[in-house]
């Protein structure tokens, strides 16, 4: 007689469509892509646009066709907090270390390559000493080393994906145009962060595709394929505020959803409640202000937690910096994935969850009250402390980060000196003199031994 709402726990509900969103209106950039790679004079492909406008998805659409054609997709995410490019290279590469690659490599080579690859040494294979070399000479032996492997790995074809490219360094381009030689490339970056002296634009002087706004008939299609139904009153006025920026976009329809704007039917379709209200603020990032703080007030504090670890992380780690109860935290978690804040890439290699974009991190760090910025980072640094005891090696530079945000001067120019030294071994001296010069601040102006062999340290690099 009293039968449940039909739309119990759905009205304010965000579609998980609005998680996985369709390729819509690039359908000229999607055949460029495709004509480019499959021109084999084009070894390296460019693409470029501001954040938010939609390159990760093209690109990710235009690696699973490659991947269809049998293409080998090797893909490289740097992340903001990453300090040697080379290290995150190596572990997109490591899948390639098997016997019969290395078995056709140089010993020389496998000497170079067990620089930033320890299992070869852990294989227990008697590699020959490498002489004493100037870094640069060194330098120069282990990238060889690497077009090598790349060259004995030529089979299949093989696509080298970087992801936010705009983060590598001189020499980190220098080793990818090493290995166009055996590989194609695909960069993408974003435009706002890749002036004209960037190495990036220094070493490829060609044209890169360049992705502007969606159309307002696009975002017509799109809203068609996500809700089933013809909505041109919606997609005009989203089109308008969005000025056709997809993450925008999207921000705006998880806004709707939330406030009960539109919702789900109990067929699938989008329905709306009545005349809808979009008076956000005209930017991205108030449209995720907003969104972040119709959160509640326990999920809104792990998500800042995920900030301040990078966006990406592993549930156990998580756990560590948390110290919530697993099934609590998942139960958080799981919410964070509902409202499409969070995603669960389920990729090997990956981590576990991962922020849906960069600019949601973003918002929510730069937010965050003083006092509660400090709290968390000393909260994540203990907890990689805890959680990778025996295995910190990977981690210096992250600690460093975490222990100098907390203001923990000691243990920031501890872990700072660690990256420096280890970031200079990995030939990405920018960041190796970055962290050698943060640890020289922070070293107290009586330790002369230290600062001493900070200096040393730097000048070595130089």
């Amino acid at each position: 007689r009293y039968p449940p709402p039909i739309y119990a726990g759905r009205l304010f509900e965000v579609p998980y469509a609005l998680s996985e969103m369709p390729l819509v209106g690039r359908e000229r950039e999607y055949a460029w892509l495709v004509a480019e790679w499959q021109d084999p004079t084009r070894r390296v492909i460019l693409l470029e646009g501001e954040a938010g406008i939609g390159k990760s998805r093209l690109a990710e659409a235009f690696a699973g066709y490659a991947a269809s054609q049998k293409t080998r997709i090797l893909r490289v995410h740097l992340t903001p907090a990453e300090s040697a490019p080379l290290a995150a290279l190596a572990a997109a590469l490591r899948p390639l270390l098997s016997e019969l690659a290395l078995a056709q490599l140089k010993p020389a080579d496998r000497t170079a390559l067990a620089a930033i690859f320890p299992e070869i040494q852990a294989a227990g294979e008697n590699l020959a000493p490498q002489p004493a070399l100037p870094p640069e000479v060194e330098r120069q032996y282990l990238y060889q080393a690497v077009a090598d492997l790349a060259a004995a790995n030529a089979t299949p074809p093989t696509l080298l994906w970087v992801d936010d490219a705009h983060r590598l360094g001189a020499t980190a381009i220098e080793l990818l145009v090493r290995l166009t030689d055996s590989w194609q490339l695909l960069l993408s970056y974003r435009s706002e962060e890749t002036p004209s002296d960037h190495p990036l634009r220094r070493t490829f002087e060609r044209t890169a595709l360049q992705l502007g706004p969606l159309s307002p008939t696009s975002v017509q299609a799109l809203l068609r394929q996500l809700g089933g139904l013809e909505m041109p009153d919606l997609a005009g006025q989203i089109s308008a505020q969005s000025g056709g920026q997809p993450l925008f976009v999207v921000a705006l329809l998880q806004h709707l959803f939330e406030t009960g704007q539109l919702y789900v039917d109990a067929n699938g379709k989008w329905g709306q409640t009545g005349e809808l209200n979009l008076s956000l603020p005209p930017t991205t990032r108030a449209a995720i202000e907003a969104r972040l703080q119709r959160l509640p007030r326990g999920r809104r504090q792990i998500f800042d937690l995920i900030a301040v670890l990078g966006g990406a992380f592993d549930f156990d780690l998580l756990q560590a910096a948390s110290n919530e109860p697993e099934e609590t935290l998942l139960a958080a978690v799981d919410e964070l994935i509902a409202a499409a804040l969070l995603r669960e890439p389920r990729q090997q290699g990956r981590p576990e969850f991962a922020v849906a974009h960069e600019r949601y991190s973003e918002v929510s760090y730069a937010t965050l009250p003083g006092v509660r910025r400090r709290q968390l980072h000393r909260q994540a640094a203990l907890a990689i402390e805890r959680h990778y005891a025996g295995s910190l090696s990977p981690y210096y530079a992250a600690l460093a980060g975490h222990y100098d945000k907390a203001e923990n001067t000691t243990r920031a120019a501890y872990y700072a000196t660690l990256a420096g030294e280890q970031a200079a071994a990995q030939f990405a001296n920018a960041s190796a003199l970055q962290y050698l010069g943060r640890a020289l601040e922070l070293t107290p102006v009586d330790n002369h031994a230290q600062r001493a062999r900070l200096l040393l340290a730097r000048e070595k690099i130089y």
